[in-house]
């Protein structure tokens, strides 16, 4: 046997081997910790919307072109594939670090330590060696240099190679369009797109955020509705007010505090009532007392709140503009939509943002938020949860003649921030390839236009002394947020904070 064949022999062993050894071992690691794998691809900027036939096909590929190495018959077919999936790994490393919007975590198993960068060089060495053993093999098969068609054999390799690098191309575009628009409920978190920065202990369990401007963040308290506690931004300086109500207005302890500075409003909607103050003195300057009941509001200007109050033609929930100086009670019946009842169905929270005139409205129980910015157009748009329809369902109770919950209802989202034109949705549902441990020890706040309805990415916020969120807003590129005894702010990065417009 010639010295050329033999070394081409010893070549096309090692490879093989070494190929064998790799496709198997990542295939194993894959299965032996699948869900973990499945959810590290639901995590990938790249491929996300496509982790649950990936995580599949993947370790299939791997055990396929690993067994298909130990047989003579289908050696050369196999390096063939295993040489196009590695260009396809590379490729997909290569997108990851230019073309992504965030670089994930590594894989797990044995290349778990390895940063992105050197598992880039690692899986074109890899590739290289494919090419190297599928020539090595040709040349065994055919018996010398001379009898190499290397023409066509260089023309296989080009458009292995293209199509590898085209194909994880064309997944990179089609995932971004599903999770971005048509989104399946795949979360896209960004790592470290937010992170605790200060934290002040509260008094009581009983705080709400009322408001802020640019320097100090407002509290009310529910039982207590008369003491205002302000804070710097950064939460180490804090004052106290108790707002000065004269004698003669009568005052309900279920009014809720909203700051809106210069002014700042005591509003009860089961009184009805409204006092209005300005907060240089924390001082009731006027008392309004509507003829119309409500439970949701929220402050247009200061003679203006817009409310969520009962049609008196059919007795469901509809959203209504009242003025303070007149009582007039102006009522927008197209923009809350009924699918049960028109009461318990279209619960949720109303929200006004000054600075561009929007009207927004979050459903509780499903999964849509609505914005106008007009007394006519009403735009719709969906959260990436794919309950569509509320599940509640009633009981009645016979002798109060009133109506009840049967059993406790799906709560789709639970509170909603706005700030700019970013909608910050705090969501009460676990997402598709969403880790459980994750999920149980965080607040998941999912991060959308509000104009547009495109969902941008998702972020976690740990539980604060095994505390869920009850209550959260945004100013700028700060998060604040109250959990049991505690108010937190967090800083948001650029990955939040560059959709900003």
């Amino acid at each position: 046997m010639r010295f050329t064949d033999l070394l081409s022999k010893y070549i096309f062993s090692v490879i093989s081997y070494f190929y064998i050894l790799l496709f198997s071992y990542a295939a194993v690691s894959k299965l032996l910790d699948f869900e973990n794998f499945r959810i590290q691809l639901g995590q990938s900027p790249l491929v996300s919307a496509h982790a649950g036939v990936l995580s599949f096909a993947v370790p299939i590929a791997e055990l396929l072109i690993a067994g298909g190495l130990i047989f003579k018959h289908t050696r050369f077919i196999s390096f063939l594939m295993g040489y196009l999936l590695m260009v396809m790994f590379s490729s997909y490393i290569y997108f990851i670090l230019h073309y992504s919007s965030f670089v994930p975590c590594s894989c797990g198993g044995i290349l778990e330590k390895m940063g992105w960068q050197e598992h880039l060089a690692f899986n074109i060495i890899v590739t290289l060696l494919g090419g190297i053993a599928i020539v090595t093999e040709r040349y065994r098969r055919v018996s010398g240099l001379k009898n190499v068609k290397w023409g066509i054999l260089l023309l296989v390799l080009i458009v292995l190679t293209a199509f590898g690098i085209l194909s994880v191309g064309i997944l990179f575009r089609s995932s971004e369009s599903l999770i971005h628009k048509r989104n399946p409920f795949v979360r896209q978190f960004i790592p470290f797109s937010a992170h605790e920065q200060n934290r002040a202990t509260l008094d009581f369990n009983s705080y709400y955020l009322a408001g802020a401007d640019s320097l100090t963040v407002y509290l009310g308290n529910y039982t207590a509705p008369r003491y205002v506690t302000a804070l710097d931004t950064s939460l180490i300086i804090s004052t106290s007010f108790l707002i000065d109500i004269p004698k003669e207005i009568s005052f309900h302890r279920s009014a809720k505090l909203s700051v809106v500075p210069p002014q700042f409003f005591l509003i009860d909607g089961h009184e009805p009532i409204v006092l209005r103050g300005r907060t240089a003195k924390w001082k009731i300057v006027e008392k309004y007392s509507p003829d119309v009941f409500f439970s949701k509001s929220a402050v247009l200007d200061s003679v203006h709140l817009m409310i969520r109050t009962r049609n008196e033609a059919n007795g469901e929930s509809v959203l209504a503009k009242l003025s303070l100086e007149d009582n007039a009670v102006t009522y927008y019946p197209h923009i809350l939509e009924r699918q049960l009842d028109g009461v318990f169905d279209t619960d949720g929270d109303l929200l006004y943002q000054s600075d561009s005139g929007t009207l927004f409205y979050l459903y509780r129980y499903r999964n849509q938020f609505i914005t106008t910015t007009s007394e006519v157009t009403t735009n719709r748009h969906h959260t990436i949860d794919t309950n569509t329809r509320a599940k509640l369902t009633f009981a009645t109770l016979e002798e109060k003649g009133q109506k009840k919950f049967a059993v406790p209802p799906l709560i789709v989202n639970k509170s909603v921030a706005l700030y700019k034109n970013l909608v910050f949705v705090l969501s009460m549902q676990r997402g598709r390839f969403q880790s459980l441990k994750m999920w149980r020890a965080t607040s998941t706040i999912d991060v959308y236009d509000r104009d547009t309805g495109v969902y941008y990415s998702s972020f976690y916020l740990y539980h604060i002394d095994h505390t869920s969120i009850r209550d959260f807003m945004v100013r700028e590129d700060r998060l604040y947020a109250i959990a049991g005894s505690a108010l937190v702010s967090y800083k948001l990065e650029e990955a939040i904070t560059k959709h900003y417009h």
